[in-house]
């Protein structure tokens, strides 16, 4: 019986090293010529603890791990917004966290939906003043001074591109 499990044991740790070994290899950080673009959103304050049920995948815990397996050169980290369902006091310390998460995460740049704008305006936070990142909204706020663009400039295999 216990040579019976040893050669099936066996036989399974071979089978998963022959198929690691089939697999393509992938260059930490990408090679020369990839770029690579991390798209997140629809965040809606979901911070932990939440109350949800466990074992979930994602989250602003896991993104650094995810994020830094690329080298800052060569990817583009967006944010979509819609960061904030309502402006009561928890929705508002969720949307000072997430600013700062971000900045910290190395996002380059944040859009901002039409809530977004409002409340993050009237938090004092479109003066850019300690976030590394850029801002951009699609919306027309003429009291926001929020452009509706951004252009992000790398350095792939000798050739500077402009995404």
């Amino acid at each position: 019986m216990r040579l019976l499990v040893g050669i099936c044991i066996l036989g399974g740790t071979a089978s998963c090293l022959l198929s690691m070994a089939a697999r393509p290899k992938v260059p930490q950080g990408g090679s020369a010529d990839t770029l690579t673009i991390f798209l997140t959103g629809n965040e809606l304050g979901a911070l932990k603890p939440c109350g949800c049920s466990g074992g979930q995948l994602g989250g602003l815990d896991r993104r650094g791990a995810i994020l830094s397996s690329v080298s800052a050169s060569k990817r583009i980290t967006v944010d979509t917004g819609n960061f904030i369902q309502d402006e009561g006091q928890q929705d508002l310390i969720k949307l000072d966290i997430l600013m700062e998460a971000f900045s910290r995460l190395g996002y380059d740049v944040v859009n901002l939906t039409e809530k977004d704008v409002q409340t993050a305006a009237n938090r004092g936070l479109l003066d850019g003043a300690g976030l590394t990142f850029d801002l951009i909204t699609a919306q027309s706020q003429d009291d926001a001074n929020v452009p509706p663009s951004f252009t992000k400039e790398l350095s792939l295999t000798g050739r500077t591109i402009a995404v």
